[in-house]
């Protein structure tokens, strides 16, 4: 039996108003959400306008890989280890979880985190992948700061302690101060100046 008009307008409005709902809990979302096909390119099906924040470019332009693909803005140094760690995830029908970087508008680097998961049907086949992209490029850069000032202070031959000004546990020892104490970097990072024995000043 047809459906009559005032049904189908009711019902039409009820798809626009979840639509509406549906990009406003997405664009408030702090990155980018997607929904890609499980081919090579990874071709875009959605994308939410937050990926011209990260990237540079329009969403519309990843659409059905109207002017690029995703995928194409993967650092090639990075893409092997992408696609291992979705292809585990997969077999193992569980969401994975990646950084990598992407070279965006005007061959501008970031670097970015990615959680997605494969959307399988009833005969165990991906249908798609859903997931969120957000930028982290400040992020890693205070890490490998971070790991250089680290790496310095560990080779320094005096010995150096770092400990949190509440607790007085160590926080960073280098190696200079396991020779000098003799303690191991586990056991030390549980420690206070107080517990070493002999006492050190």
């Amino acid at each position: 039996m047809p459906m009559n008009n005032a049904r189908r307008d009711q019902s039409r409005g009820a798809f626009l108003l979840d639509e509406e709902r549906f990009r406003t809990l997405v664009e408030n979302v702090p990155g980018a959400v997607y929904r890609c096909a499980h081919d090579q390119d990874w071709t875009a099906v959605y994308f939410s306008e937050n990926i011209f924040d990260i990237t540079g470019y329009p969403a519309s332009d990843f659409i059905g890989n109207k002017v690029r693909s995703y995928a194409s803005l993967i650092h090639p140094e990075d893409m092997s280890m992408v696609n291992k760690a979705i292809t585990q995830a997969l077999c193992k029908k569980e969401p994975f979880i990646l950084e990598y970087r992407i070279f965006c508008k005007n061959n501008l680097i970031r670097w970015v985190y990615e959680k997605g998961q494969g959307v399988f049907d009833a005969q165990g086949k991906v249908s798609w992948f859903d997931g969120v992209i957000l930028e982290i490029t400040e992020r890693k850069r205070v890490e490998l700061e971070t790991k250089q000032w680290l790496g310095l202070l560990d080779a320094a031959r005096d010995g150096i302690f770092i400990f949190d000004p509440e607790s007085l546990r160590f926080s960073y020892v280098n190696q200079g101060a396991i020779d000098q104490t003799g303690y191991s970097r586990a056991e030390l990072l549980t420690m206070t100046p107080l517990d070493i024995k002999p006492e050190f000043t």
